[in-house]
């Protein structure tokens, strides 16, 4: 149980540090819904075994984390948000449907879904989020891929 812990706080912990770098969210009313792509090269090699996430110089990794603005408990700015995650990756020639895994853990839940790119890649995502009682928030973002060399 220690290892799952170790494993499961260096994925988080990679995720955090890169959405710190380049913090992209969409907000619909009182929810805020995080992505970022990463390199799967990035994740440890424990933490991709335990998940199931694919590690190679030319895969990535979609990460999506749902949160609930709080203002009535001034501690917490927001709480985490279990969601039903759904997108499409278009690259030039055709779209992709992917398929998350959920990551639950105190105080966070992740939806990932890692897939193979080419260098210099321009891909479109089409996110849906689904949210218990709230319509479905959907959202697009463009982003190039490089191969991890």
């Amino acid at each position: 149980m220690r290892i799952c812990r170790k494993i499961l706080l260096a994925l988080c912990l990679t995720a955090f540090a890169l959405l710190a770098q380049a913090e992209q969210k969409k907000v619909f009313g009182e929810y805020e819904v995080h992505y970022s792509v990463i390199p799967t090269s990035f994740i440890p090699q424990d933490a991709a075994r335990a998940y199931n996430i694919v590690r190679a110089s030319n895969r990535m990794l979609l990460n999506i984390a749902v949160r609930r603005l709080t203002p009535e408990d001034p501690g917490n700015e927001t709480a985490a948000q279990a969601a039903k995650v759904a997108a499409i990756r278009h690259d030039l020639m055709r779209p992709f449907e992917l398929e998350f895994n959920e990551i639950k853990e105190p105080g966070a839940i992740y939806y990932v879904s890692d897939f193979p790119v080419l260098n210099e890649e321009l891909s479109r995502f089409k996110v849906t989020v689904q949210v218990p009682s709230q319509p479905v928030f959907e959202f697009e973002f463009i982003k190039k891929m490089y191969v991890d060399k």
